[in-house]
């Protein structure tokens, strides 16, 4: 299912968290910022590898809803490998399956 037609027309009605990985780089902090226009919420993930705090800034700036976004500081890999992998029962069962 995609959303950003409505996104794009500001006709999403309901108001969803969205993760924006690469937040900082050139795609996500558009992304970022379209998503922030229409009022959604948006928690971006980046480890600033490539992309800048300054086009954080630009897209909460122009966004207008600082507010609803909130930043986390790190890799992709780093979350999967260390949070989300370790948490889940097909990564326990492969583990335990030896």
């Amino acid at each position: 299912m995609s959303y950003y037609p409505e996104i794009l027309s500001g006709k999403l009605n309901a108001k969803y968290t969205w993760l924006v990985t690469g937040a900082a780089g050139f795609i996500g902090s558009h992304l970022t910022e379209a998503l922030l226009s229409v009022g959604q919420n948006v928690k971006g993930l980046d480890d600033f590898s490539t992309g800048t705090q300054e086009n954080i800034n630009a897209a909460l700036n122009n966004s207008g809803h600082a507010e609803n976004f909130t930043l986390i500081n790190a890799s992709i890999t780093d979350l999967v490998m260390f949070y989300i992998m370790p948490r889940s029962r097909q990564f326990l069962s492969l583990c335990n399956s030896r």
